[in-house]
């Protein structure tokens, strides 16, 4: 059976028209859908051809409607793959934004840390050495010595938080806070200070130590502040408890936590930590509790 140039031209021609139209909708259409369109589209062309006059009609629309549920489906196949491609350029943009935040924010957080503190303790020995100065006493020159030690401490941390390579060290900073604390006129006690702890439970309760001194020089009024350290549970609960208390409340309304202490939060939950504080009559308590099992470095981004 030969088929006439024209015929062919003319089947082709409906072929092409109507999964052309159908493939402009497909996308809005179920498989079901697309399937009964494909085999209409069949049909209307053996209609056609058997309208024409060919008695093997069923031929050419059985193969139109393999040839447009084929077109249908490597449309629908196209089109979801460049969807995939698309979304995962997207995911990969918010990702490198999220990153650089997440970046800032870690570099803020530890600028803030080291900064803050150093120059408090600068602030209350400079104030010192000038008061002794002022009554010619001795001990100003030492005050001054100390100064200078922690301007330079400072400058080498500052450049290990560019770097990225800063890791606090808990023995140093009970040592600083100590010095500190007493350089301010504050009665310090500091006890669990020998306590063995994994190394990132000791840089985060570092990050707590250093921030909760800060606070207590620059906000509170205090006379007397307790640093207690200890290992409470045992076992997949153990976790280590730090709390520092002094007997004078901070300044500024209460149960509105400072920039440091939400950085001191974030910190605390990379590793599983929570943070609590509580101000009551003239005493304040902060609280940072980490499990012992927690992994990984406070310092590194």
């Amino acid at each position: 059976m030969q088929v006439e140039p024209e015929r062919a031209v003319r089947s082709l021609a409906l072929l092409l028209t109507l999964t052309v139209a159908v493939l402009a909708v497909s996308l809005v259409l179920g498989a079901r859908t697309l399937l009964v369109c494909s085999l209409a589209i069949g049909l209307v062309v053996g209609i056609t051809e058997t309208a024409a006059g060919d008695p093997a009609a069923w031929v050419p629309g059985a193969l139109a409607a393999l040839i447009a549920w084929g077109m249908t489906l490597s449309f629908r196949l196209s089109v979801w793959m460049l969807g995939v491609v698309w979304e995962q350029e997207r995911s990969r943009t918010v990702h490198a934004r999220l990153a650089v935040a997440e970046e800032r924010l870690r570099f803020s957080r530890d600028l803030h840390d080291v900064v803050g503190r150093t120059l408090s303790a600068i602030a209350v020995k400079s104030e010192l050495a000038a008061e002794l100065a002022r009554r010619g006493q001795d001990g100003a020159v030492d005050q001054m010595t100390e100064v200078r030690e922690l301007a330079q401490d400072s400058l080498r941390e500052v450049r290990g938080v560019v770097s990225g390579l800063r890791t606090p060290d808990l023995a140093a900073e009970l040592a600083g806070a100590r010095s500190v604390l007493r350089s301010a006129g504050i009665d310090t006690r500091v006890i669990g200070e020998d306590a063995r702890l994994p190394d990132a439970v000791q840089q985060a309760v570092a990050w707590v130590v250093r921030e909760a001194v800060t606070n207590v020089v620059r906000h509170a009024h205090a006379r007397r502040c307790t640093i207690d350290l200890d290992v409470a549970g045992d076992g997949g609960d153990a976790r280590a408890v730090l709390t520092v208390t002094n007997d004078g409340v901070p300044a500024g309304p209460a149960g509105t936590p400072g920039s440091g202490l939400i950085g001191l939060t974030e910190r605390l939950a990379q590793v599983g930590g929570t943070l609590a504080t509580d101000a009551g009559g003239d005493r304040f308590t902060l609280r940072a509790t980490v499990p012992l099992r927690a992994a990984g470095s406070m310092g590194a981004p």
